[in-house]
């Protein structure tokens, strides 16, 4: 009466940021920061999952063998999934109300010298609630207007940091 199954994937998936979009400019939907940077925009897919582990489990339970008992406490089954899976690979957006091109949709800009392991605030998800990026490894994009305050775009690119990893188990009783 006991059954199982489990499931390992690694993998890896790349795109041009097609889900990492702007749909809020006048009905249209512009990409994130610079569209004519190749370079910029393939990396990581939004829904890239590097590591996901799926383990599932039926288990039929022990009924009497006969009569009243066994119609009330008889075809009952246990059943269990736990999905345990890295988390998704995230673009980290700014607004940019100063770009020169006028496209306020903009990727940050990271300082100079900020790796990417020092992206994200170490410790544990509850202690980063309200401060999961590293604020130091952010600034302005560099001002490239003859005004002196028009920006260029930001240099990150897409998918450069990964959310939190996850983990769900659900349970179900049900009777046959």
């Amino acid at each position: 009466g006991l059954q199982f199954l489990a499931s390992y994937t690694f993998s890896k998936t790349l795109d041009t940021d097609g889900a990492n979009i702007n749909g809020t400019s006048a009905g249209n939907t512009d990409t994130l920061g610079d569209q004519n940077s190749p370079r910029q925009r393939w990396g990581r897919a939004s829904f890239d999952r590097t590591h996901r582990f799926v383990f599932s489990a039926t288990y039929s339970l022990p009924a009497p063998e006969r009569g009243v008992k066994r119609s009330l406490f008889g075809g009952w089954n246990l059943a269990s999934v736990v999905t345990v899976q890295s988390g998704t690979a995230l673009t980290v957006s700014y607004t940019n109300a100063t770009n020169v091109f006028g496209i306020t949709g903009d990727r940050a800009q990271l300082t100079a010298g900020c790796t990417k392991s020092q992206l994200v605030t170490p410790g544990s998800v509850d202690s980063k609630l309200n401060d999961y990026f590293n604020s130091a490894c952010f600034t302005t994009p560099p001002v490239i207007g003859a005004d002196g305050i028009g920006t260029a775009f930001g240099d990150s690119g897409t998918g450069i940091v990964n959310g939190p990893d996850q983990a769900n188990v659900d349970f179900a009783l049900s009777k046959t």
